[in-house]
């Protein structure tokens, strides 16, 4: 289920995959210089053995937020999900 950020293109594309460990999980292709990097799971600290689901960017492109296991909704500054990509 792959979601853009609105308004103005974006680097980042969020998206929900079954592939993890956890029942599901979010991931984040980052593109430069116009081409999409493979997608990449975001950190154990981010992401639970539950279900991670809906992420979206806030509107100034801050904030990451996400719900878990349907009943709990998250947000964390969009930098620190980035990070937690990084080799």
């Amino acid at each position: 289920m792959p979601g853009a950020t609105g308004g103005k293109p974006s680097a980042h594309l969020w998206y929900v995959d079954r592939q993890g460990e956890g029942a599901s999980d979010i991931w984040v292709s980052i593109r430069r210089g116009g081409t999409w990097a493979p997608p990449r799971k975001l950190g154990a600290g981010i992401n639970s053995d539950g279900y991670d689901v809906f992420p979206f960017v806030s509107p100034d492109g801050r904030d990451l937020y996400f719900v878990r296991d349907f009943a709990a909704f998250y947000h964390i500054p969009q930098r620190e999900a980035l990070r937690s990509v990084e080799p």
